[in-house]
Order: C-alpha cells, then structure tokens, then sequence
C-alpha cells in the first residue's frame, strides 16, 4: 500500500514537473511575427465616362497614392493596380480643374503620353515601374547631369517631387529619358515636375497656378 501510494506521489511530482517545463518553454520561445504590413492598392477603374467633378470626387478620397510607398513595394504590386489619391496633402477641385488640361495640352504638344502621367493622382502601377525602369537603366553624361541638377530649380518643390517617395525616384527616370532621348532641357524638366505635382493642393502644381 505504501508502495503504491509513493509511487502515486512521484507520479504527480512527475506530472507537474512537465507541466511546469512545458510552461517555461512557452515562456521563452520567441513571440511570432506579424505578417509585413502591405498597402491596399486601388482597384484599377477606367474612369470612363467621368466628368472632372466626378474624377475629383472621387480621387479625393482616394489614398494609394503614399508618401510612405517606397520602391521596393512596387515588386509585389499588380501592374493594373492604381496610385490614386494626393500624397500629402487634400486636393482642391479649383487646382485639379487647371492641372489635368494643363497636363493633358502639353502632351498633346510634345507627344509625351508615354511618360508624363495625364492624372498625377490616378497612375497605374505599371506606369510607375516604366519609369522606374529608366532610372534603372540610363546613366547621363556629366554633361546631361548638369542638365538634370539645373532642372531642380526650375521645379516648383525645387526637386523630382514633394518627398523623398516612389515618386521622386520615378521622376527621376522620367528626367534621364527625356534629357537622353529627347534632349529636353532644364527648364522644359523643372515644368514637368511641376505640372504633374500630386502632393496635393499645398503642393507646386497648386502654388504654380496661383492657388496652392
């Protein structure tokens, strides 16, 4: 009887002995990691049919468009997804209204389409890494990049953009195209940057055009 009882005793003993092992080892293990935080990009939408009131109202309350969204995102993104939205600041219809024709003429003027984006605060994803691939891909004489630094001044942010983002990097290819292929100057740069500004209406476009 007394054997059987201690070998009860050690039993338990055993028991809360692994018990007590197994809580420790939960105690130390590492905490798990939280899956990386991902931005929700806009669903690709044609705009179609859409007047520049509806456009606004629309983008304006949009936010894809992130000063936070740097370049290396952009490699899990789809190529339809959509930028939409200001980066910084809130959009002014008054701003919008003047930037999009604005945009749209000296595209037509210059046969720009396939760089200078028709709304700076409605870009696909695929639109972007286009121009990223050139900043990849060009390197400028020294006597280009003197073009390139002059352009800084002729920009209504004084740079490719408002932040140091997926966009300045983006503009940046943009710039070594247009000065590598087209021979674009300094100044002709400096309008671009400017005209296509989706900082929002603080930003060079609106400031540009007497608003911001």
């Amino acid at each position: 009887m007394e054997h059987s009882l201690g070998s009860g005793r050690a039993g338990l003993m055993l028991g809360a002995l692994a018990v007590l092992a197994a809580a420790l080892v939960v105690g130390l293990a590492p905490p798990a990691r939280s899956a990386p935080m991902t931005m929700p990009m806009g669903k690709s939408h044609s705009m179609t049919g859409m007047g520049m009131r509806e456009r606004f109202d629309y983008l304006s309350h949009q936010s894809t468009n992130s000063c936070m969204l740097q370049v290396s995102g952009f490699a899990s993104m789809s190529p339809t997804a959509r930028l939409q939205g200001a980066c910084c600041g809130p959009m002014a219809y008054a701003d919008y209204a003047k930037q999009i024709p604005a945009l749209a003429s000296f595209n037509r003027e210059h046969h720009t389409a396939n760089v200078v984006p028709s709304d700076p605060y409605n870009m696909s994803v695929a639109f972007v890494r286009h121009l990223l691939a050139f900043n990849d891909t060009i390197l400028l004489t020294n006597a280009q990049m003197k073009v390139y630094d002059a352009a800084w001044q002729y920009a209504g942010d004084k740079a490719p953009c408002c932040c140091h983002c997926y966009r300045w990097t983006a503009f940046e290819g943009q710039a070594k195209f247009l000065i590598a292929r087209r021979r674009y100057t300094a100044r002709q740069i400096g309008k671009i940057w400017t005209l296509e500004d989706g900082c929002g209406s603080s930003g060079a476009a609106g400031a540009s055009m007497g608003m911001g």
